[in-house]
């Protein structure tokens, strides 16, 4: 027996096909199927259990603006304007020294990192930021599509980050908002 992303799939020794090999990763499931006479009838591929991807599991896409701590609230309302968005997101990153705040509307998210220019530099190398339910959950399906985590995961005012480099070499930082009702 196989328990793939699909309905549990067994042998079958009288008529039916029978698995010859599979193997199964975080991400997809192979199987090989023979008929009686060894001869190869098909390979199936599909999810593996769970039936998690890439993308199920985005939550919310954001690209990065960074600037002056004085610009924070007049950027915020830009784009609040902009986008007909709101404000889904705002607190002080102490560990850091920056203030984050997020914009979200259904055609483009905007998160704000605002602070002075020496502790935002080493924050813009990451290109994108993506929100997904559990940080954790969901590193085993990035490493099964190639992507390499770039440090561990880290704890939060909101919850839990971590930088994964995609297999173009973009690196995205991974979050998830916890505690993101209490931040805003």
């Amino acid at each position: 027996m196989v328990a793939c992303g699909w309905t549990l799939i067994t042998n079958q020794w009288g008529d039916g096909p029978g698995i010859s090999e599979y193997d199964c990763s975080p991400v997809y499931c192979r199987i090989k199927v023979w008929d009686k006479s060894d001869q190869p009838v098909r390979t199936l591929l599909g999810p593996a259990t769970p039936p998690l991807s890439i993308s199920t599991m985005i939550l919310e896409v954001y690209t990065r603006v960074f600037v002056d701590s004085d610009k924070l609230d007049e950027t915020i309302n830009f784009y609040i304007s902009l986008l007909n968005g709101e404000k889904s997101l705002h607190f002080s990153y102490p560990e850091t020294g920056l203030e984050l705040a997020a914009i979200s509307s259904p055609k483009l998210s905007v998160l704000i990192i605002s602070g002075p220019e020496e502790r935002r530099a080493p924050f813009k190398t990451t290109s994108i930021t993506i929100k997904v339910s559990q940080v954790e959950d969901y590193l085993p399906v990035l490493r099964g599509a190639g992507a390499q985590q770039l440090e561990p995961v880290q704890k939060t005012p909101v919850g839990h980050k971590t930088r994964v480099r995609h297999p173009d070499g973009l690196i995205v930082e991974y979050v998830d908002h916890i505690n993101s009702h209490a931040a805003i």
